[in-house]
């Protein structure tokens, strides 16, 4: 599945422009935003591929616990790790955590061990780990479809979340649970239940790790559903959605269901999205540039279409060998997408303090401070991963097959 890690750097690549051209080559973001979201792009990117592959990964397990134990292994060690760097920075004064971490600092780090902290309305320690609580939630749906023997309804799934995102619009509850509970009650609740639903699929019985399965797919759609943010307000239940998208092209490309779906699912799921935006656009959303309207509507147009180009692409040429570098980035692509704003946030102010403003800068010297920041952002990422995310991945599948040989069939079909 080369392609799959070709488009993953892809998408890395873009997320790292949106952060970047912050404070660097913002000439080129000035013209480009108006017809192209990148940030966007590349976090859809990542939704769709992960569609794709985590039902693919499951299925070819035939366990819940292995799934489980591979997403953990896959997942946690690194992102702990960028959580540490990120305390030590602030102890050092490097890098302060934003004022709403410090003032809710158990909260935060019991939230933190969900991956949903964005979806208990609590702060992300890292801006860009809200994406994560999105893929928690989605492998907690996947899991129950898959223990339920629902998994290859795929197409319905999307359908489903995003006829709902179409009727319901704006009146999607927000933070519904929260509100109910209480932040603490709230956060302290779903950490207990995850960690319930996690031991019983990874447990010895299989009936409770089915049971486990379906209570953790109706927790993670409960908090889709009912406690999305004010910032996913018109979107949170696109998100879902999009992801079954991609899970539709796998069903279709194993001819699991008819190929059509992979025509009709991907046109209803962009249609709706595209009229969520101009909903968003014109209930006064966050989108402060000259006619909203217009420019919103035309550059989400346009990322929609390069985001289908791009996944298109890459599936037409699976079969193709794709470049070594496309594909050694999608491996490096999760270290990638968790420290280069951690990166870009601790060096930015040093370059800030030695320039007289971005527009004052020659346009060569802005092209080399950006190549050699996402060289360093490469680098560093190279590192964590072959000493970090790689030793992980290979423990949690030599300890995935040893629960498998010593407790055989746990949920499997």
């Amino acid at each position: 599945m080369a392609w799959l890690d070709a488009l993953r750097g892809i998408a890395a690549l873009l997320v790292v422009y949106e952060h970047l051209s912050h404070f660097v080559l913002t000439g080129v973001r000035r013209v480009v935003e108006p017809w192209f979201l990148s940030g966007y792009a590349g976090v859809s990117l990542f939704f769709l591929i992960s569609g794709y592959i985590i039902p693919a990964s499951l299925e070819r397990k035939g366990s819940l616990r292995g799934f489980w134990v591979g997403r953990i292994f896959r997942l946690y060690p690194m992102f702990l790790v960028v959580l540490g760097v990120l305390v030590v920075l602030h102890v050092l004064g490097v890098r302060p955590l934003d004022p709403a971490v410090l003032a809710h600092r158990a909260a935060v780090a019991v939230g933190q061990v969900t991956m949903m902290p964005s979806l208990l309305d609590t702060a992300d320690l890292l801006p860009v780990t809200w994406t994560l609580a999105f893929e928690m939630a989605f492998y907690l749906l996947v899991a129950a479809l898959f223990a339920t023997r629902l998994h290859r309804h795929s197409a319905a799934v999307a359908l489903v979340f995003a006829g709902t995102a179409l009727v319901a619009g704006g009146s999607v509850p927000v933070l519904l649970v929260t509100n109910s509970l209480g932040t603490r009650t709230t956060i302290v609740a779903v950490t207990v239940a995850f960690a319930a639903v996690l031991v019983a699929m990874l447990g010895n019985r299989p009936r409770l790790a089915i049971a486990g399965a379906v209570a953790g797919g109706l927790l993670g759609a409960v908090l889709v559903v009912t406690n999305q943010e004010p910032v996913h307000h018109w979107d949170g239940l696109m998100i879902p959605a999009l992801m079954f998208t991609g899970t539709t092209f796998y069903r279709a490309e194993r001819r699991e269901i008819s190929r059509w779906w992979a025509l009709i699912v991907p046109l209803a799921v962009a249609g709706i999205w595209f009229l969520q935006g101009a909903r968003e656009a014109g209930g006064g959303g966050p989108w402060e540039v000259p006619h909203p309207h217009l420019v919103f509507r035309f550059s989400s147009l346009v990322t929609t279409a390069i985001v289908a180009l791009l996944f298109g692409t890459g599936f037409a040429l699976r079969h193709k060998r794709i470049p070594r570098v496309l594909a050694w980035l999608g491996l490096v692509s999760y270290s990638v997408y968790l420290l280069h704003l951690v990166v870009l946030q601790t060096i930015e102010p040093v370059i800030a303090g030695h320039r007289p403003g971005p527009l004052a800068v020659p346009f060569a010297v802005q092209v080399g401070v950006a190549v050699l920041l996402v060289g360093l952002i490469l680098g560093v990422s190279a590192l964590t991963y072959r000493f970090v995310e790689a030793p992980a991945q290979r423990y949690g599948h030599r300890l995935a097959k040893w629960l498998e040989a010593r407790y055989p069939n746990l949920g499997s079909r």
